[in-house]
């Protein structure tokens, strides 16, 4: 197999070969190969590189899904699997992103915690819920939730809801505030130190 051509497309190159194969490669495929026109690849390294080649175009385009939002082991390999690739090229993907520090679990349970907390408002225990739901496992959230407490979520979702007359009955708040995920206990103190 011998290259025909080599032309830049936006950020990205497109390796022409003598059999008409065409592969969209970014520079860096391009440099770990040294692709030159008219280079020749013997039969084994046109291989290897198809390969190369595969792995690189779903890595861009995992690439392009992280940069609208933080994202999970489990949301990268489910978006991969949609494209019938094997698993060992799904695990080389998700292991380069890792190594490239574009996913990371647990930074994204701590994001997700602080999101949660800070602009929406969520308990603890409603929290933990929705990153079971996302698939984590309970010892890797329940080692980072370790460091985060609820109380002031509670203290300002409480001033929040009162400023809603539906809210101004006590025990209409209180059963709201359970169905949050807060601990009926935690509710009445806070509610007392009012």
């Amino acid at each position: 197999m011998k290259i025909i051509q080599i032309k830049q497309v936006g950020q990205l190159f497109q390796v022409v070969f003598d059999d008409g194969q065409k592969f969209l490669v970014s520079a860096s495929l391009v440099l770990d190969y040294g692709l030159t026109v008219n280079k020749l690849f013997e039969q084994d390294i046109f291989s290897e590189f198809e390969i190369a080649a595969l792995i690189d175009k779903n890595y861009l385009s995992c690439l392009n899904l992280i940069n609208y939002r933080q994202r999970t082991t489990k949301e990268i390999k489910a978006y991969l699997a949609k494209f019938n690739l094997d698993q060992s090229i799904i695990e080389a993907i998700i292991k380069k992103l890792k190594q490239n520090n574009f996913l990371d679990d647990n930074r994204f349970i701590e994001a997700f915690i602080n999101d949660s907390l800070n602009l929406n408002l969520r308990s603890i225990k409603m929290i933990k819920f929705n990153l079971l739901k996302k698939g984590f496992k309970k010892a890797d959230i329940d080692a980072i939730l370790v460091n985060y407490s609820d109380e002031e979520v509670l203290k300002k979702l409480i001033l929040k809801k009162q400023k809603i007359s539906s809210y101004k009955n006590s025990q209409k708040l209180i059963n709201y505030l359970i169905n949050q995920g807060f601990d009926y206990q935690q509710i009445k103190l806070a509610l007392a130190n009012q």
